[in-house]
């Protein structure tokens, strides 16, 4: 399948800025830009990198050797890659700091459940304590 545009799932992630993990494995990280997943997409040898990463990679090209260049890569065209919605889910799971932790609010929340607006102080799902 062609690529197409993000996900519903990840709308708000592409939204804002990284928030600050937790703890986040190099498995959730793009093999292009090695930040954290954004819009994930995967190879048939079974690596992920982002969408506007993939798209930048077959910007002349039709095909291109999988940039992680292991020993077990292929060479990879982008029909051949998918969309990975379960690794998009994992990512949204990962435990995040709440936006003020820098101003002192200790709580710790899934990603999915960080709120993306500035104004959400009235809002927020926890007792913010500062």
């Amino acid at each position: 399948m062609a690529a197409s545009s993000p996900s519903s799932l990840m709308q708000f992630v592409l939204q804002g800025s990284l928030p600050h993990f937790v703890a986040l494995h190099e498995r959730f990280l793009c093999i292009v830009c090695r930040v954290v997943l954004k819009d994930p997409w995967q190879t048939e040898c079974g690596h992920r990198m982002c969408f506007n990463c993939m798209n930048e990679l077959f910007v002349d090209v039709i095909e291109v050797r999988c940039p992680a260049n292991e020993e077990d890569c292929e060479m990879i065209t982008r029909e051949k890659m998918f969309y990975d919605r379960g690794m998009c889910r994992e990512i949204l799971l990962q435990q995040v700091y709440c936006t003020y932790k820098d101003s002192g609010c200790p709580a710790i929340m899934k990603w999915s459940e960080l709120p993306v607006s500035d104004s959400w102080a009235e809002t927020v799902p926890h007792k913010i304590l500062f």
